[in-house]
């Protein structure tokens, strides 16, 4: 039973789960700059490592207490969160599926395990 390790954080009172292997950087919370003209996927653009990468408007997010910095294949965005918790494993029996969406239960409370590809396609987040 293989296990993966996934960073576990709270965004608009929902917990959520990205894999950390695809976790490049968590910050404190940084200078975002809004655009007004965008893909509705992203709602503006985040400095990182002296580049400017686009924010994912996860779940109408626009501001948290921290910023998770994600690399998945070579698309590179970031996400705000609330808070951000601990690092988990899950095993894949652990994870229910509902909706084309994985959950499992983490502190008493449902877990959405996040899909990139699904995110990064313009899927379901």
């Amino acid at each position: 039973m293989k296990k993966i390790k996934y960073l576990i954080f709270e965004a608009d009172g929902e917990f959520f789960g990205v894999e950390i292997k695809y976790v490049l950087k968590i910050k404190d919370n940084t200078k975002y700059f809004e655009l007004p003209y965008h893909d509705e996927r992203y709602t503006g653009l985040i400095q990182f490592e002296n580049k400017f990468i686009p924010v994912y408007n996860f779940r109408g997010k626009n501001k948290g207490n921290a910023v998770i910095f994600i690399r998945y294949r070579m698309e590179e965005f970031a996400l705000f969160a609330e808070n951000i918790y601990d690092i988990y494993e899950f095993s894949s029996e652990e994870a229910s599926a509902r909706n084309g969406k994985d959950y499992v239960i983490f502190e008493n409370k449902e877990t959405e395990l996040i899909n990139l590809e699904n995110l990064t396609q313009g899927g379901s987040d």
